[in-house]
């Protein structure tokens, strides 16, 4: 077995004979007298270093040739950037092209079976950090190899989250400087100082794109990160009020970017120190993230402050079906933290624009919760004491172009669960309902027809049909796009309703029967009709 020396030699002499490439024979070299992986670590460390420094190659062509032949071993890879590293920080009067090969081509090589260099926890890394008062030429390669490659939990642990890379940060790419600012968010419970000093440095740009803020700040699906950020030490929090503040009215309120949920998560378990005003401006922000499934519900309802200034949003986002017990408890904190916007704090009104404001947050749920709503819509019907038909009426009337099926469905629901019926059967709904059936005929058509099989009875009720029994008839006899949805209720009515129901409408069909009409679909339909009230009567 050769020397270290003499091998490393070998391979010298094997690239510069071969005009900077790295070929078979050096990997030969390498076999033949290096048996342990250090041995081999060692060897080509020392042979990279050398070419760097050489002037006998053209440094650019053995570099690539030489990464290219080792793309797919870690462990080489790992020797490559301990050299790189060490390399950089030698002395360097001036930064070349061949840096500048380094930084902006090396770095685009397929790096991918580097997982997690030794560099990393190397101790003479942290030793020569210090030097940092050097020319560095090669610092966004470095960084930009590491922090891609590195874990953030592991990156998070080693000596480079105290590298000062401020100036390096815009030229990382998206994937290094977001496993760099999660390292930091990892260590963020314990040492808070290190965001906020190094967004303080960076907060003189303003007027550009600052992309460690905007990195920090990026919305994350990885709930570890999440639970660092929740575990905050409190006994820190005092100091950095100012400079959450700060991000939030210098970043969150002006970047074009939506960096305010994770921003968000910050604030939220440690509201009580801040002031009522900042945290009403961050709960009203259009983007506070209590939709997202990692919003800790837990920690914002223990929060005094934060559960005084819930809004509707907020209340509907974060309870799920089966906790409407938890959604009263904090019903009315919401209810007294609507936005009047222009109404006056004396105005008749604002009684209306509460129950207007609730419903439209009722009507306007996903399907996904339809069920939890349906139970919120009947439990507020039956316990919110201002309620009232004119109310009801003007809230369907304005909603339901927007939310008809949802509304439909509730109302049907309340009034099957006996939920204060009288709310539902204001002459003026039935119409409202009946005007909406011409757009949209399947689900307002069946409310009325749910509500006329329970409460015929009701004035309202058989007033309404009394009133328009002409025009559902006219509707079916005049070729109305509708047409068919029309006949299928007036027959499922006839069906079904009450025997007094068929007698009232029974003459208003008649009179209005047109036995000249020539379109023989809407005449069979007709006849159909007119066959079952006579079956009936």
């Amino acid at each position: 077995m050769e020397s270290k020396e003499i091998t490393l030699q070998r391979l010298i002499n094997s690239i510069v004979s071969n005009k900077g490439k790295f070929t078979k024979e050096c990997f030969n070299i390498l076999c033949t007298n290096c048996f342990t992986p250090k041995s081999i670590f060692e060897v080509l460390h020392s042979l990279i270093i050398n070419i760097l420094n050489s002037s006998e190659v053209d440094k650019t062509l053995a570099i690539e040739s030489i990464h290219h032949a080792i793309k797919h071993s870690s462990h080489l890879l790992d020797s490559f950037i301990t050299a790189l590293y060490d390399w950089n920080n030698s002395e360097f009067t001036a930064i070349t092209s061949f840096h500048n090969f380094l930084n902006n081509e090396l770095v685009k090589k397929d790096w991918s079976h580097l997982s997690s260099p030794n560099i990393i926890h190397l101790p003479s890394v942290s030793q020569k950090e210090p030097l940092k008062k050097l020319i560095h030429p090669i610092d966004v390669c470095i960084y930009e190899i590491l922090f891609s490659c590195t874990p953030p939990e592991k990156l998070a642990c080693s000596q480079f989250i105290y590298v000062n890379i401020d100036s390096t940060f815009d030229l990382l790419s998206d994937k290094a400087l977001n496993n760099f600012t999660d390292a930091l968010l990892i260590r963020f419970s314990k040492e808070p100082s290190e965001i906020f000093q190094r967004i303080s440095k960076k907060s003189g740009i303003l007027d550009k794109e600052n992309s460690f803020v905007f990195s920090m700040f990026r919305e994350r699906n990885d709930y570890s990160i999440f639970q660092q950020v929740f575990s905050f030490n409190q006994e820190l929090i005092s100091t950095h009020l100012q400079n959450i503040q700060f991000i939030f009215d210098t970043f969150i309120k002006t970047t074009k970017r939506n960096l305010f949920p994770f921003f968000a998560y910050i604030i939220i378990p440690y509201a009580d120190y801040f002031s009522d005003q900042f945290i009403q401006s961050v709960i009203n922000c259009s983007t506070f993230p209590s939709n997202d499934s990692n919003f800790p519900k837990e920690l914002f309802l223990q929060s005094q402050k934060c559960s005084s200034f819930i809004t509707f949003k907020i209340l509907f986002d974060i309870f799920k079906e089966g906790e409407l017990d938890l959604f009263v408890q904090y019903f009315e904190n919401a209810n007294q933290n609507i936005s009047f916007n222009n109404l006056s704090p004396n105005s008749k009104d604002l009684e209306n624009y509460r129950i207007e404001t609730v419903l439209q947050n009722i009507f306007s749920s996903s399907e996904e919760s339809l069920q939890f709503f349906k139970d919120i819509f009947i439990w507020y019907i039956q316990n919110y004491p201002s309620l009232n038909p004119e109310i009801i009426c003007k809230s369907i009337s304005t909603f339901l172009p927007q939310y008809s099926d949802n509304i439909c469905y509730f109302c049907i629901e309340a009034l099957k669960n006996n939920a204060k019926p009288e709310l539902f059967l204001h002459l003026n709904t039935f119409l409202s309902f009946f005007d909406y059936a011409y757009i949209n005929p399947q689900p307002t058509l069946n409310f009325i027809l749910s509500a006329s099989l329970l409460y015929y009875d009701n004035e309202n009720v058989r007033s309404f049909w009394i009133e328009n029994t002409s025009i559902i008839i006219d509707s079916i006899m005049n070729n109305h796009s509708f047409t068919t949805e029309f006949s299928q209720f007036l027959l499922s009515f006839m069906r079904n309703g009450p025997q007094n129901a068929i007698k009232d409408i029974f003459g208003s069909f008649a009179d209005d029967f047109d036995f000249s009409r020539s379109d023989s679909h809407n005449n069979d339909l007709a006849l159909q009709v007119f066959s079952q009230f006579t079956n009936i009567c």
